[in-house]
């Protein structure tokens, strides 16, 4: 087991304003930075992507999607 979590945010917002808040992430975040977003229309479609910063520091954070809570087991 790995401590992931040190803030947890919950919000309801419109595509328009996700976009915006990836926006200032990537002003905010450095290379070390982990981010996870968590999105759902309801409890069976559930999308999680891990967001990161260049080594550079520099540009918009890039947004990988992860599978993992697809299925019974990962293999690490």
């Amino acid at each position: 087991m790995t401590h992931t979590q040190y803030s947890v945010f919950s919000v309801d917002i419109t595509e328009a304003q996700a976009i915006k808040l990836r926006h200032e992430l990537s002003l905010l975040m450095i290379p070390e930075d982990r981010v996870i977003e968590i999105t759902t229309a309801n409890r069976h479609n559930v999308t999680v992507m891990y967001l990161s910063k260049d080594e550079s520091g520099k540009g918009e954070v890039k947004r990988k999607e992860s599978t993992s809570h697809c299925s019974d087991f990962e293999v690490m």
